[in-house]
């Protein structure tokens, strides 16, 4: 199977593996965001109980797998934005973010 027809492969009626797993973060920042064994069988349980029912109701859902680099990414990227507040605020949004994630 190539990278392509695994990108246009249908994990269920409604999400495709290139949804799921493509992030511009990943392919800016040269990041494997393939999921383990114990990640897919997590992803397919929320996709069944929780995406289809929410994508059924409301379209499209625009998230998806983030790998533990691009949430380092992301944070990184936060804390270069906000580098034009003081250490104490980047400390609470440090703080907030990996207590809520």
């Amino acid at each position: 199977m190539t990278l392509k027809t695994r990108g246009e492969m249908m994990l269920s009626k409604r999400f495709s593996h290139d949804q799921m797993m493509h992030l511009n973060k990943t392919a800016n920042h040269k990041i494997a965001n393939m999921p383990d064994q114990t990640q897919i069988n997590n992803f397919n349980n929320l996709r069944r109980n929780i995406l289809e029912p929410l994508r059924q109701q409301f379209d499209a859902i625009v998230s998806g797998l983030c790998c533990y680099l691009v949430h380092n990414v992301s944070i990184a990227l936060l804390l270069n934005v906000s580098r034009k507040c003081d250490d104490v605020n980047q400390n609470i949004i440090l703080k907030d973010y990996t207590t809520n994630h």
